[in-house]
């Protein structure tokens, strides 16, 4: 199927697609050509005609320090989002609303100065789960500290994340190398934060072995 380029338009028509629907300024092109174009623009470039109308790609503008910090920064932004998200395990909404209370009841019954309500509550998971209320209540304290806990980390990472890409695009660092450190700043980042995962769920494991045979 022989295809045209509108410069105009900056598109591709086909006349078995497009009929009369196709700009004054088309030119035709070789299957080949077009492959190639569609090649380059795969690999970042953009298309364009020239002063004669006819397709061709262009190089993507070199990276500058500036936009390689800023997309530096919006992929930390986003990585950070995504581990929040990864902490909650998927609970939706209505489940993560429960946190908060299912804690409360659990510090409560800890000291002795939960409502009957909260009692009843925990009483009926705990029976549901096969273990003690006691269990069930040290186990949702475990995790809310766990939770809160890796919040911070994250928070920390994050920060320290922002310090480094700072660093990392700084004038006494060859632009030509930007890019590696940034890249080795988000691999250290990985490895911390994978790390600290581990480390607190083996502890909240360890809690919830203990408390389940209480």
């Amino acid at each position: 199927m022989r295809m045209l380029y509108s410069a105009q338009t900056k598109g591709f028509y086909s006349r078995a697609v497009h009929g009369d629907q196709i700009p004054d300024d088309a030119v035709d092109i070789t299957d080949e050509r077009y492959a190639q174009l569609l090649d380059g623009q795969k690999s970042g470039h953009t298309i364009d005609g020239d002063s004669k109308g006819q397709p061709v790609t262009i190089a993507p503008p070199p990276a500058t320090r500036e936009s390689l910090q800023k997309a530096a920064f919006a992929r930390l932004d986003q990585e950070h989002a995504n581990y929040l998200v990864a902490l909650t395990g998927g609970a939706t909404v209505a489940e993560r609303d429960t946190w908060k209370v299912k804690e409360e009841a659990a510090r409560a019954f800890e000291v002795g100065t939960a409502t009957p309500g909260q009692a009843a509550m925990l009483a009926a998971e705990a029976e549901g789960a096969g273990i003690t209320k006691a269990a069930l209540a040290a186990n949702i304290i475990a995790k809310a500290d766990a939770f809160l806990e890796l919040i911070g980390i994250a928070a920390g990472l994050r920060a320290r994340g922002r310090s480094a890409i700072v660093v990392a695009t700084d004038e006494a660092v060859p632009l030509d190398q930007v890019e590696d450190q940034i890249a080795a700043t988000f691999t250290q980042l990985a490895q911390e934060v994978q790390a600290a995962i581990t480390q607190i769920q083996n502890a909240t494991a360890l809690n919830e072995g203990g408390n389940n045979h209480a």
